[in-house]
């Protein structure tokens, strides 16, 4: 593997060169400019979890970290006195709204689709801050301007970089190897939910029990959504976990993992 540095320019360039493979517009404001973008990317509700691991290594635009890094570079090139940062989403704007349906029409928890959809808004994920405004790419897709509840800022690509590393160690499939990538990662950009919850598996397989059961409370504390609930609840047999998972999610959420 290529040093951290060489890989973060890579991606900086990669991201620059994706950028002009679509449509936008530059206008008078980073904000109007990146609404202006045609990423020319079907919205997916679901996708094969080493296709998008895969997505995310080459910045594709099929992926949200590959519109995160292109709207980066163009804000980057046209606007480069901006303060520009990236942000993962701790509280999802629409895993919020969908959570308020179930709660209203509990029927839904037998609907398979509608709970892929709810766990696939709930997973880690990065969006932009520009001028200290979120600019989340999927705004563009559904027409709407996502402004999620809470974030986590972070610099800008050492972030995309950690992702970018996170998704390089869901492909190995050496787990010591796995483990030292998002060692590099977590060394890299410090703090990120995404990269801890990655690292679990690794830390299960060593029987670095205390670390992970730390790893996993942080991130229930961070983002306490189904999954994080879940694998809390699976490692320690504490039933306040369970409760809690089934009151927001219901039973039915048992099936998904």
């Amino acid at each position: 593997m290529m040093k951290i540095k060489e890989i973060q320019e890579r991606l900086r360039d990669l991201a620059c060169s994706k950028s002009k493979q679509f449509g936008f517009e530059v206008k008078d404001t980073p904000e109007k400019t990146l609404w202006s973008i045609n990423f020319n990317v079907p919205y997916q509700d679901f996708v094969d979890q080493q296709e998008m691991a895969q997505a995310n290594l080459e910045l594709d635009g099929k992926s949200c970290l590959g519109r995160v890094a292109q709207a980066a570079a163009i804000v980057e090139n046209y606007f480069p006195d901006t303060d520009l940062q990236l942000a993962e989403v701790r509280k999802d704007r629409l895993a919020e709204m969908m959570l308020g349906m179930l709660a209203e029409s509990p029927e839904k928890k037998y609907d398979p689709s509608f709970i892929s959809e709810l766990l696939m808004y709930e997973e880690p994920h990065m969006v932009l801050l520009v001028d200290g405004r979120q600019f989340e790419p999927l705004s563009l897709q559904l027409g709407q301007d996502i402004q999620h509840p809470r974030i986590e800022v972070f610099p800008v690509w050492e972030g995309i970089t950690a992702s970018s590393l996170t998704s390089y160690a869901w492909l190995e499939r050496e787990a010591e190897s796995k483990l030292e990538i998002l060692q590099e990662a977590e060394k890299l950009c410090p703090g990120t939910t995404l990269v801890s919850e990655n690292m679990c598996e690794s830390l299960e397989v060593f029987g670095r029990r205390k670390e992970l059961l730390e790893k996993v409370a942080w991130c229930v504390q961070e983002r306490p959504c189904a999954r994080n609930l879940y694998v809390m609840y699976a490692l320690t047999g504490d039933k306040n976990y369970y409760d809690h998972l089934v009151k927001i999610y219901s039973e039915e959420i048992m099936k998904y993992f």
